[in-house]
């Protein structure tokens, strides 16, 4: 019986060094993980507090009106640029003429874009929001390869289901154009 209860805790040290190597290396990626977006401190403190739809979308209508900060009820590229680097994120948002242009144009608004509606806005910012939760998941997947099978398959369950969203919004709006 002695030998069983050795194999057995030799088998729960080893998992047990295995979740703390994934830990740290969670960690490392978290530290080493650069803004790769220039949205990503607002997206990411969207994506880590919101539980619904309906939650998301008064976050999202919280933030345009802190933007909008002359109550006319459009953002410029002046308001958001202004307006985020007001927000409390960190690190700061610089938004800048050529990442605004960018944007607008990834949320088939187009660089001639002058004004944002807030219903514009929400698009925009659901949209970045599903993006950044994309890249998270893919930067999981990479960092989460030498872990469990499990853990690895469910991500991989998640980056295909998002990846299947993104294409049936993009047909559907094909077919909408049409």
């Amino acid at each position: 019986i002695l030998q069983v209860v050795v194999a057995v805790l030799l088998d729960n040290f080893t998992a047990g060094t295995q979740q703390q190597d994934l830990a740290e290396a969670l960690i490392r990626q978290k530290r080493n993980r650069t803004v790769t977006h220039p949205l990503d401190p607002i997206l990411h403190s969207i994506y880590s507090s919101y539980d619904t739809d309906v939650d998301l979308q008064h976050r999202i209508k919280t933030i345009f009106q802190k933007l909008d900060s002359d109550a006319q009820g459009t953002l410029t590229y002046n308001k958001m640029r202004e307006g985020f680097r007001r927000l409390a994120v960190t690190p700061a948002v610089h938004l800048s003429h050529d990442d605004y242009d960018l944007i607008m144009e990834q949320a088939a608004l187009g660089e001639d874009v002058h004004e944002l509606t807030e219903e514009q806005f929400q698009t925009l910012m659901v949209e970045q929001v599903e993006d950044y939760v994309t890249r998270i998941v893919s930067d999981a997947v990479v960092v989460l390869q030498g872990a469990s099978a499990e853990k690895t398959a469910l991500l991989h369950a998640f980056k295909i289901m998002i990846m299947e969203k993104v294409d049936a919004e993009e047909r559907h709006d094909a077919k909408a154009a049409e």
